[in-house]
């Protein structure tokens, strides 16, 4: 699924009318999150699906036409799936991230150049959750 689909649904639908105003309404962004997403070929972010999803149930459940609450049913149940496999994608990478780290092992037999003079070991690094 694609943002892209989401987006030219609710559009025929009526429900949403320029990028702006999906990007502020929908997705609970800037007004131009959606415009530079997708300039930068980017996903938008967990939390923003996440939004999306609750604003679309929400619609869902004040919808009465037939085949407006079909339409965003389906856009509901795909977006679920998405979300769901995306969730476990970020938590997979992130925990390979996290292996990886702390499998690195430090050399104290061979001091790097930029070592600490008294413990012969490199300065600490910090990570800044990315």
């Amino acid at each position: 699924m694609h943002i892209e689909e989401i987006y030219r649904t609710l559009s025929e639908q009526g429900l949403v009318r320029s990028q702006m105003e999906f990007s502020r309404l929908w997705l609970g962004r800037s007004a131009r999150y959606y415009s530079s997403m997708l300039a930068r070929q980017h996903q938008p972010s967990v939390g923003a699906l996440a939004g999306l999803l609750f604003r679309l149930r929400n619609v869902h459940a004040h919808t009465t036409e037939a085949r407006s609450r079909k339409s965003i049913s389906l856009l509901i149940q795909e977006l679920e799936r998405h979300l769901a496999d995306r969730i476990v994608f970020d938590r997979l990478a992130r925990l390979a991230q996290l292996r990886n780290a702390s499998t690195r092992s430090i050399s104290v037999s061979e001091p790097s150049p930029q070592a600490s003079p008294a413990t012969g070991l490199p300065p600490p690094t910090f990570c800044h959750g990315r």
